[in-house]
């Protein structure tokens, strides 16, 4: 699996997007993954994209155009947006089938925070309910946010004192105990994700 982060497309040459397929035919059955694909291939007017990065992009629809043949069926791309409004007819065109991946429900949520919630917090069902309900409008990334944040707030007592040297160093379990610190950040920290309903509205 190839993977070009969006900070660094610009910087790649059509080049690179000639060797990146060659190998994914070469070691087939293969998965090109590319992140953020919108960076590239954007429907924006007033989006001026460098001459590389152009060169780029007319590789990239090329090549894909070659996925459809019989001889290639065994090297797959796949892609992901943030925002497939964005992303131009000519690329679209080329992108045969697209998957719609919602905000996680309750019970995923649910299963994001047994990862890191301790079994005090998880036993008490009133916390449990409260926590899944506030984050209604959540991604997988702010929920993973929200604990990380949480978590660094638990244990600054902690290193502050290994600072101090008044307590030996001790393995830190990356696990959730308090719940005022969640609580707190919750009415805090807002979700990332922005017009639900719009992703919806294109999906149905």
């Amino acid at each position: 699996m190839a993977r070009f982060p969006h900070g660094k497309v610009f910087c790649c040459t059509a080049h690179l997007v000639q060797v990146l397929f060659e190998l994914a035919y070469s070691h087939s059955p293969t998965i090109i993954f590319i992140d953020e694909i919108d960076w590239i291939a954007t429907n924006k007017g007033d989006c001026i994209l460098s001459e590389p990065a152009k060169r780029f992009r007319s590789e990239l629809l090329s090549r894909l155009d070659g996925l459809v043949s019989n001889e290639n069926s065994n090297v797959v791309l796949l892609a992901t947006t943030n925002s497939p409004w964005g992303i131009d007819a000519a690329l679209l065109r080329r992108l045969e089938k697209q998957i719609y991946v919602s905000l996680p429900n309750e019970v995923a949520r649910l299963g994001i925070f047994k990862l890191y919630l301790s079994n005090h917090l998880l036993e008490n069902t009133d916390i449990v309910n409260h926590i899944v309900k506030c984050t209604e409008r959540y991604s997988c990334a702010d929920i993973k946010l929200l604990c990380k944040q949480a978590w660094l707030l638990e244990i600054s007592p902690i290193w502050r004192r290994l600072e101090k040297k008044e307590t030996p160093v001790t393995t830190l379990k990356y696990e959730l105990k308090s719940y005022e610190i969640l609580a707190k950040l919750l009415k805090k920290m807002s979700p990332t994700v922005m017009q639900i309903d719009k992703y919806d509205t294109r999906n149905k």
